[in-house]
């Protein structure tokens, strides 16, 4: 409903300086929900492997589709006001944010130093990406190398950058690990 008002890449100052997407508020309260949930009854951890592919499979196939079908030109772009691509857009996030962790778990990614160092950050690192994101994208924009060269760049920097700025900036700061 709020994609009517508000479709996806229209932003706002929330409280005149807070830059915001209300397109995707709903879905980003309902997995901060979801996700205290699924921690405090151990859902990804209890979650047999098969299904958590399952859900893997349906999110990075929808996913490799759509940017397909848009990059090859078969469709010219998205309406996010479109209730049918409001609904794969949520089972490609529900299929990633599910199928990830699961096959991450499998793979046996996450138990050394660094996963470990990595993950008492997640949170930091989300509440602070977005600045980094825009930073990269600017100094970037002009760059006469192909999109998908600058969307690789934008996303490792952006990966890089934000938990290096987590890990070295915030996390320092005195009592930010009681609030991250």
């Amino acid at each position: 409903m709020i994609r009517i008002w508000y479709p996806q890449d229209r932003w706002i100052g929330f409280l005149g300086f807070i830059q915001m997407e209300p397109a995707h508020l709903p879905q980003y309260a309902s997995l901060f929900v979801i996700g205290l949930l699924a921690w405090r009854g151990r859902w990804i951890e209890n979650m047999p492997t098969g299904r958590g592919l399952v859900w893997f499979a349906i999110g990075a196939g929808l996913a490799v589709a759509a940017y397909l079908l848009v990059g090859i030109g078969v469709i010219r772009g998205l309406d996010s006001r479109d209730w049918r691509v409001c609904a794969c857009e949520s089972f490609l996030c529900v299929g990633l944010c599910v199928g990830l962790p699961v096959l991450c778990r499998e793979l046996r990614l996450g138990g050394g130093r660094m996963w470990r160092a990595l993950a008492a950050n997640v949170y930091a690192v989300y509440v602070f990406h977005f600045p980094i994101v825009l930073l990269l994208q600017w100094a970037l924009m002009d760059t006469p190398a192909p999109k998908w060269v600058r969307l690789f760049m934008t996303v490792v920097g952006a990966i890089v950058g934000s938990f290096a700025f987590t890990n070295w900036v915030i996390m320092r700061l005195p009592h930010a690990r009681r609030v991250f």
